[in-house]
C-alpha cells in the first residue's frame, strides 16, 4: 500500500526515529500513523500524543517536511541509505535553520509571566487606591453629618431654653 504523505526515504526516517523515545519518536509514529491513512484521533491514541498535537504536525509537516526533526535524528544508520532532506530523497544541507534553544522559550515564558504580573499589581494598587478614595470620601460624609448633628443639637437645645423661659416668664405672670 503506498502511503498517504510520506515518500519511501522519508517513511524509513521516522521508523528510524519512532525506534527512539521522547517527542521525536512520538511525533515520528504519529506521521507514519497518517501515513496509513488512519484518522488524526487513530494517530494521536497509537503515538501518545493528543488529537490537538497530532493535527498541528500534519499541518507542520505539509509547510515545512522533515525540518520537524533535527538534524542529528535525520542520519538514517548502517543502513546505507545516509541523510534525508525535507523534500525526498536529496542530501540535506547544513544550513538548515535550528530550533531555538528550550532556555529561549523558558526565557520567553518568564517574561510574559512577568508582564502579567506587572498588570495583576498595578491592577491590584489601581484597586487599593480606589478603595482608599471611596474610605476618605465615607469619613468626610460621616464628619460631615456629625457635624450637622452638632448643631441640630445645639438648635434643639436653644430652642428648649427659649420654651423654658417662655414657661417660667407664663409662670411669673400667673402669679402676679
Amino acid at each position: 500500500m503506498k502511503g498517504a504523505i510520506l515518500t519511501p526515504e522519508q517513511h524509513q526516517l521516522c521508523s528510524h526515529i519512532a525506534s527512539g523515545k521522547g517527542l521525536h519518536s512520538q511525533r515520528a509514529k504519529a506521521l507514519l500513523a497518517l501515513d496509513q491513512k488512519m484518522f488524526q484521533a487513530e494517530a494521536a491514541t497509537k503515538s501518545g500524543l493528543s488529537r490537538g498535537q497530532v493535527k498541528y504536525l500534519a499541518t507542520r509537516f505539509r509547510q515545512i517536511g522533515m525540518d520537524l526533526f533535527p538534524e542529528s535524528l535525520k542520519k538514517v544508520d548502517s543502513s546505507g541509505v545516509g541523510e534525508i532532506s525535507s523534500k525526498g530523497s536529496e542530501p540535506v544541507k547544513a544550513e538548515s535553520t535550528p530550533t531555538p534553544p528550550k532556555a529561549e522559550k523558558e526565557k520567553k515564558n518568564k517574561k510574559q509571566k512577568a508582564k502579567k504580573m506587572k498588570k495583576g499589581k498595578k491592577a491590584k494598587k489601581a484597586e487599593k487606591e480606589k478603595k482608599d478614595k471611596k474610605a476618605a470620601k465615607a469619613k468626610k460624609a460621616a464628619k460631615a453629618k456629625a457635624k450637622k448633628g452638632a448643631k441640630n443639637k445645639k438648635a434643639k437645645k436653644a430652642i428648649k431654653g427659649k420654651k423654658a423661659k417662655a414657661k417660667k416668664a407664663a409662670k411669673s405672670k400667673k402669679k402676679k
